[in-house]
C-alpha cells in the first residue's frame, strides 16, 4: 500500500510539472526526501580466528542503513548540461540497542534480552557531478558522486568477563558506524520536480565490534567487513 501511494504521488507531481515552463537557472537549491531500500550485502573474508567471541554492541544493520531521510541540495550548472553539487541529508533513526552495550552475562557468550532502540540524528554528506540531456520540457540526468555517511553514530561499548581464575576484566571500546560510499543515480527533471533512482556502494562497511576472549585474555576486533549496496529513490523540489 505504501509503495502504491508513493507511485501515485510521483505520477501526480510529474503530471503537474509537465504543464509548466522549463527553468534555465544555473544555480539551484532543492529540498527533497529519499527512500532507502533494504541493503544488499556481500561479505569479505575476515582472517581473524577466535576461540570465543561475542558482539560488544547489538544493533540492526538493515534498520540503520535504510529509512527515509530528508535533504537539501545546492548545485550549479557549470555548462549548459553539466552540474556540480552538494547535498546534506539527515534522519532520526536507529543506531544500536541499549542492552547490547553493557549487559553481556559473565562467563557466557549471551547478551540479556534485547533492549530499547537508541535513536539519534544521523547525517550524510554527498558531493556529485551530473550530466543532463535535453528532451524539451523534461531533462534526463545521470550523476556520480561520493558520500560520507552515517555521521552521528558514535558509541561506547562496555563489556566484562570473569575468567576461570576468578579475575574480572572490563573492556571499553569507542567506535562509530561511519562509512564512505560511491553513488550513481539517474532520473528525470520536469520543471521544479525531480525524480531519481540510484545506489550507494561501499566496500568498507564494518558491522560493529566484537569482543574476543580466550581463557586468560580478551580484546576487541572489528566485525567482518562487508560490501554493501543501498538502493534508493529520491524526490526533490527546486525552490530556487
Amino acid at each position: 500500500m505504501q509503495k502504491l501511494i508513493l507511485l501515485v504521488l510521483f505520477i501526480f507531481i510529474f503530471h503537474v510539472g509537465y504543464s509548466q515552463e522549463k527553468t534555465t537557472s544555473k544555480f539551484s537549491i532543492k529540498v527533497g526526501t529519499e527512500y532507502r531500500l533494504t541493503p544488499i550485502y556481500s561479505t569479505n573474508e575476515n582472517p581473524t580466528i577466535a576461540l570465543n567471541e561475542v558482539d560488544i554492541v547489538d544493533f540492526n544493520l538493515d534498520r540503520q542503513l535504510s529509512g527515509t531521510p530528508i535533504s537539501y541540495t545546492l548545485s550549479y550548472r557549470v555548462f549548459k548540461n553539466f552540474e556540480i553539487g552538494f547535498s546534506h541529508s539527515f534522519r532520526y533513526d536507529h543506531v544500536y540497542f541499549k542492552s547490547g552495550l553493557d549487559d553481556i552475562q559473565p562467563n557466557t557468550n549471551l547478551k540479556t534480552t534485547q533492549g530499547e532502540s537508541i535513536n539519534r540524528l544521523i547525517t550524510d554528506y554527498h558531493f556529485f557531478v551530473g550530466k543532463y540531456f535535453d528532451f524539451g520540457k523534461t531533462d534526463l540526468f545521470f550523476r556520480l558522486g561520493y558520500s560520507m555517511m552515517n555521521k552521528g553514530t558514535d558509541y561506547l561499548g562496555v563489556a566484562s568477563h570473569k575468567f576461570e581464575d576468578g579475575l574480572n576484566s572490563t573492556i571499553r571500546y569507542n567506535s562509530h558506524f561511519n562509512f564512505s560510499a560511491f553513488t550513481a543515480s539517474a532520473g528525470f527533471v520536469s520543471n521544479k520536480f525531480e525524480l531519481g533512482f540510484g545506489i550507494y556502494y561501499s566496500g568498507e562497511l564494518e558491522s560493529g565490534a566484537t569482543l574476543i576472549f580466550d581463557k586468560d585474555y580478551m580484546r576487541i576486533d572489528s566485525e567482518i567487513q562487508q560490501n554493501v549496496i543501498i538502493p534508493f529513490l529520491k524526490l526533490s523540489y527546486r525552490i530556487k
